[in-house]
């Protein structure tokens, strides 16, 4: 009787420690949460509040009658260009976050509230817009202070005014940072958040849908740094061309180079080296021993070691619509041209499938075996072709004159 009443009572003493010690850990974990909760409320305020400063501190000061003379209006448009409406979506945001962080129920969810954010087509073409025009803005606060000594000395002020003396440039990338921080926090707070949770299931849901506009953001980001590349690359080819001008042109892209050996009505042969872009074709003379090339090149990696061992001098600028191809020893040199570029595209949309493929939250099976397998056949499929290309060493232009 005393055994079976000792065992009784151990019993009930280590079910009454197992019941403190999950309470204990239930607590632990919505301390936790709302701690997190906390820390987004914390971080959006701040970030509405840098956009705030945006606004009133630069935007609206330089868009006022007595600035006029530092900066024009349009360069003011190009730089904060989205920010006004990009500053309205999160003062929502901010007040709804407010009023769930504020009522302390450890029930209440906020992964609805960041899903009608997020998921708003409004808020993701403002963001898309933004980052297009990014490097629009730079360029406009560059030419800006180039030209008025005195809005260089505004900007330095307004720095000084910001309280974590944060410049303009600091202030204007915000923008592209926010949705990466958002994924970072809501997979805190899932973490934080038991399965039995209302909210577990629409923080899943929101993860995925962050995850998707920050790489929709990031693709666009991508692309206007290809386009600054391009540009970058085109200032150069200008520089290392004697006798070229105005190539720099927005919608202008190298494509490629190959040195030529063209014959003259005399019967006379030339070396020369032509230069392909998306609109014109450059034929310039070639200098040996050209001075190297500085580090930091923005040039393609298979022009680099012709351009240090070569100068080139300009012989004739031709649009591509002034151009025809009159003979060629291949015919079918155009259909080879058209397979190629049309392997690029495919290459360039499978390796974008590739990475939003990586964003799903679902098991994604032999997927990525798959999608890596076509990428191995296109690439294949593309040396191929290139190569056979390089081998169509002869042909006939006709350029039409005015």
């Amino acid at each position: 009787m005393g055994q079976r009443a000792f065992t009784w009572a151990t019993a009930t003493l280590w079910n009454a420690f197992t019941v403190e010690v999950d309470v204990v850990a239930m607590n632990t974990q919505q301390d936790t949460r709302a701690h997190v909760v906390g820390e987004l409320y914390e971080t959006e305020k701040n970030y509405v509040k840098n956009l705030n400063f945006l606004l009133t501190s630069y935007q609206q000061t330089l868009k006022s009658p007595e600035y006029s003379a530092i900066i024009d209006s349009n360069l003011v448009d190009d730089i904060f260009y989205m920010v006004p409406e990009i500053h309205a979506h999160h003062e929502r945001f901010l007040e709804e976050l407010r009023q769930r962080q504020e009522a302390r129920d450890a029930s209440l969810c906020v992964g609805d509230v960041v899903l009608q954010l997020v998921n708003d087509p409004n808020v993701v073409e403002c963001y898309t817009a933004f980052t297009n025009n990014w490097k629009t803005a730079q360029e406009a606060i560059k030419a800006a202070s180039q030209a008025k000594p005195a809005f260089k000395h505004f900007l330095v002020a307004r720095a000084r005014e910001h309280q974590g003396k944060l410049d303009l440039k600091a202030l204007l990338i915000k923008p592209v940072q926010r949705f990466p921080q958002y994924e970072l926090l809501l997979k805190r707070l899932q973490k934080h958040t038991s399965r039995e949770h209302s909210d577990h299931a629409l923080l899943t849901q929101t993860i995925g849908v962050v995850q998707q506009v920050a790489s929709r953001i990031n693709a666009v980001k991508e692309e206007a740094l290809q386009h600054e590349q391009q540009q970058l690359c085109l200032k150069e080819l200008e520089n290392i061309i004697e006798g070229l001008e105005g190539l720099v042109q927005p919608d202008r892209t190298f494509i490629r180079h190959d040195v030529v050996t063209m014959q003259s009505r005399l019967v006379t042969r030339k070396e020369r080296c032509l230069f392909l872009f998306s609109d014109l074709l450059v034929i310039t003379a070639i200098k040996r021993r050209s001075a190297t090339l500085r580090k930091g090149s923005s040039l393609p990696l298979t022009l680099v070691n012709s351009v240090e061992s070569n100068k080139f001098k300009l012989s004739k600028f031709i649009p591509l619509d002034d151009l025809d191809i009159a003979r060629s020893r291949d015919e079918s040199m155009k259909k080879l041209a058209r397979e190629i570029e049309t392997l690029k595209e495919d290459l360039k949309t499978l390796q974008y499938i590739s990475k939003l493929s990586k964003t799903l939250r679902c098991p994604r099976g032999s997927m990525d075996e798959v999608i890596q397998d076509m990428i191995t056949q296109v690439q294949k499929q593309l040396t191929e072709r290139q190569e056979t290309d390089s081998q169509l060493m002869e042909l006939e232009l006709t350029v039409t004159t005015q």
